[in-house]
């Protein structure tokens, strides 16, 4: 986020970040620079929420008890 400035002033006035998702997650000390960084160029910031640790705890049970169909993963199997 140390290029801000420059990004704001070419014109970009809103950034994504990511919680999860390997590489392009950030930790919460990264995410707090952003949103800081962004307040003080005048950006906005909209984020994809999810917590990055929870995640990969759950997919490591599910893996090692060889649960790995799409049907295992959080929020899509049965209703």
């Amino acid at each position: 986020m140390e290029a801000d400035p420059e990004i704001v002033a070419s014109g970009v006035r809103s950034l994504k970040v990511f919680l999860t998702y390997e590489p392009s997650h950030l930790d919460d000390r990264q995410f707090l620079r952003v949103l800081s960084a962004a307040r003080r160029n005048g950006a906005l910031v909209t984020v994809h929420c999810e917590n990055y640790e929870a995640i990969g705890w759950r997919t490591e049970a599910l893996m090692a008890d060889g649960r790995s169909a799409p049907k295992y993963i959080p929020g899509r199997g049965r209703r």
